[in-house]
């Protein structure tokens, strides 16, 4: 398996050697796809309009930089009724990035130097702006007959009035903005004015009819990622060294996420505030729709315990009447405290249960003596109340780090060019103490039912045992900052080669059955496959057109997982980034994180009629 992964990455490398150079000077109002042979560069903001789709495909780089004579700089804006399909893959990611990481950053004396974590708003960076509703005066929440005049804003990072493409709101909750998948976003963050920076993804009112997954921002100078109102879901985030806060939202939120990794920066700038939580900013920031999203399995690394960071460097900064909710999460490695609540509507929609938490564990902190109330800035009953979660599920350890390492140490070349602070050597995000309280059932909290949205797991935070940022992140195959190997597909474990093959019928009792058995004391990852449509014809005679596969556990012959579409399944991006994914969309995968027993995987028909299918189980290490 680590061969085919080292081959498909020099084969995107090879791609890109030879890529033509294509600049990008108008707005774009006809259908148009970048190819991944070219690489796509910008010095001005290009907006997608009229309706227009933008089609990326998988591999494709696009550089932004800022163009000095013009006083300008590259962005892509998504504008109300376009849309965007940049759907990259594990082995070929799309990256938006600055221009001066292919060419280098210039010197005053002559040529160049490597980009390295202390430069970026070296272009601006990625904006979706969609029709769903923000919660300012007069929306259809507060006035439902008004569908003609909603309220709508325009997103920052660019002068007031400066263009009538930058607004977003509308009435449009399902709103669809397009597609972003296996995307990385670098060095961006470009300044105008003070405090004007635009942050490394941007959704102004986005709707949930948008699809976003496998994300990653790196080193921005502003938000990782922001959210003005709308309803988009989010799930396998990755906000890494970015220099304000991670993840923030704003003007009524109201979407799910989960899987959401933040890992800041001590250097430099430093980092602020994992997440940043607003209500909303017109008056009064009471109007409804409230912010109110979801979050599983988020795991927030801060800048570093007794590190250099100028900036107040904490976990959550809650206010402006924001409400929201953290489940089996888990923060650590703060240089401050956990949490700050600014003002008295926030503490009210803590009061009213509009804002909570549960189930998640604190991990190492700087302000930490011995008490939780050492990790609340103010230590008013709000703060307390959140740090001690629903029901009493949060655990608070205050001194341990959780996840498996992270290594920050001075590196002599910053030091001598006068950077304080220490540079992020390695890290490896996993939760391994199978002992710990990250894997306690009984402190964890139950996943919505009925909800597609979010995959059930048996950890908390965002990476169990197998880490999904390997393959296609920057952080990865740019910088190796993750150990090798022990999260790669096992192909030589002791049952990851079980490949079964047989004829499945339509009847009762005519399925295909597989038991395998997950050994010692520790929970492993499986990746399961149904075969059968892409089976080829000539050494196939009657391939399966339509296999479905369940898991089970044979000692309370209980459902743990069922798959019939793999693209259908709220696993699809984890089956992806296995690099081995079915080959053809009606056939089936799940992944599973078990505990050591005893399972079986039923392969049957979901159609009419019969067939020979191969079923299949790797494990992960």
């Amino acid at each position: 398996m680590k061969k085919l992964i080292t081959t498909l990455i020099l084969a995107a490398s090879a791609t890109t050697a030879f890529a033509a150079d294509v600049q990008v000077t108008e707005n774009i109002s006809v259908d148009t796809t970048w190819t991944a042979d070219n690489e796509y560069i910008f010095g001005k903001p290009i907006f997608v309009v009229d309706d227009a789709t933008l089609t990326i495909e998988p591999g494709t780089t696009i550089y932004g930089f800022e163009d000095i004579a013009n006083q300008t700089f590259g962005s892509l804006v998504i504008t109300r009724g376009a849309k965007i399909m940049a759907d990259g893959t594990p082995a070929a990611p799309i990256v938006f990035t600055a221009l001066e990481e292919r060419d280098g950053v210039p010197l005053e004396g002559g040529g160049t130097r490597p980009i390295t974590t202390t430069d970026n708003m070296k272009w601006g960076g990625v904006i979706l702006l969609g029709k769903a509703v923000v919660n300012g005066p007069g929306n259809i929440y507060l006035d439902p007959t008004n569908t003609d005049n909603p309220p709508t804003f325009e997103i920052e990072g660019f002068p007031s009035g400066s263009s009538d493409l930058i607004t977003y709101g509308g009435i449009d909750d399902t709103d669809n903005s397009g597609v972003l998948r296996f995307v990385s976003i670098r060095y961006g963050g470009f300044e105008f004015a003070q405090d004007e920076e635009i942050n490394g993804l941007t959704l102004g009112a986005v709707g949930s009819g948008t699809t976003i997954e496998f994300i990653e921002v790196y080193n921005n100078s502003d938000d990782g990622i922001e959210f003005f109102g709308g309803t988009v879901d989010v799930k396998y985030m990755v906000m890494a060294l970015n220099e304000d806060e991670s993840f923030d939202w704003d003007q009524g939120w109201r979407g799910k996420g989960q899987f959401w990794l933040a890992v800041q920066k001590d250097n430099g700038v430093g980092s602020n505030y994992g997440a940043e939580m607003d209500g909303g900013d017109s008056d009064p920031k009471t109007l409804m729709p409230f912010a109110t999203p979801v979050i599983y399995n988020a795991t927030y690394i801060g800048s570093g315990v007794g590190g250099l960071n100028g900036q107040t460097n904490a976990t959550w900064r809650m206010k402006d009447n924001t409400g929201g909710f953290y489940y089996n999460s888990v923060f650590t490695d703060f240089n401050e405290y956990a949490i700050r609540i600014d003002d008295a509507d926030t503490e009210n929609m803590f009061t009213i249960g509009e804002l909570g938490n549960g189930g998640n564990v604190f991990g190492t902190f700087g302000d930490y003596d011995g008490t939780v109330a050492s990790l609340a800035r103010s230590g008013s009953a709000a703060e307390l109340g959140m740090l001690a979660g629903m029901d009493n599920t949060n655990v608070v350890l205050g001194d341990e780090l959780v996840v498996a390492s992270v290594v920050r140490e001075t590196v002599e070349e910053d030091a001598a060019a006068g950077q304080d602070g220490l540079d992020l050597l390695s890290f490896d995000p996993r939760i391994l103490d199978f002992d710990g309280p990250a894997y306690d059932p009984a402190t964890m909290i139950e996943y919505p039912v009925d909800d597609a949205f979010y995959s059930v797991v048996d950890h908390k935070g965002a990476v169990g045992t197998f880490n999904w940022l390997r393959g296609w992140t920057y952080l990865d195959t740019g910088l190796n900052l993750m150990p090798t190997s022990s999260e790669d597909l096992d192909t030589d474990a002791e049952f990851s080669n079980i490949s079964t093959r047989a004829l499945v019928g339509t009847g009762d009792n005519e399925e295909m059955n597989i038991g395998f058995v997950i050994e010692g004391t520790e929970p492993q990852t499986v990746y399961i496959t149904g075969k059968g449509p892409s089976l080829p014809p000539a050494l196939v005679a009657n391939p399966l057109a339509d296999p479905k596969i369940t898991l089970v556990d044979p000692s309370t012959s209980s459902v743990i997982s069922e798959n019939s579409s793999w693209k259908e399944s709220s696993n699809r991006g984890l089956i992806e980034a296995t690099t081995i994914p079915p080959s053809d969309d009606l056939e089936a995968a799940i992944v599973a994180t078990l505990a050591p027993g005893s399972y079986t995987v039923l392969v049957e028909s979901e159609g009419a009629e019969g067939g020979i299918s191969i079923g299949e189980v790797f494990l992960y290490r």
